[in-house]
């Protein structure tokens, strides 16, 4: 669908991803579809924007899910989670480029974190 790979989807893309799989829809419709999906009207449809609209809004138990992770990783509670509380909660000695010495732990803690 994102035929000039920027990972966004313009309205052309768009049209013809949905008419790749067998969605054909009138002009109106297509549109009325296209700025449901964007929702930062610019245009475009991010991969982002796509996965919001199909999840929907967190439902109370997710919510509090996300916030029960995100206590665990604020080591330092302060509201934030930096590096200095990933260099706790995520043990990179398991990882791939790690055991290779491919990377160091602050490289990769650095990429997990951006």
């Amino acid at each position: 669908m994102d035929n000039n790979g920027d990972k966004h989807l313009d309205n052309y893309e768009f049209e013809w991803g949905l008419r790749e799989n067998g969605h054909v829809l009138s002009p109106m419709d297509l549109d009325r579809l296209f700025r449901y999906f964007d929702k930062n009207r610019d245009g475009r449809i991010s991969y982002d924007e796509f996965l919001r609209c199909l999840r929907g809004d967190l439902n109370d138990r997710r919510r509090n899910l996300i916030g029960l992770a995100y206590q665990k990783l604020d080591r330092t509670h302060d509201g934030k989670v930096n590096i200095e509380d990933m260099r706790v909660a995520y043990d990179v000695s398991f990882h791939p480029d790690f055991k290779k010495g491919a990377k160091s732990r602050d490289q990769i803690l650095q990429e997990f974190m951006a």
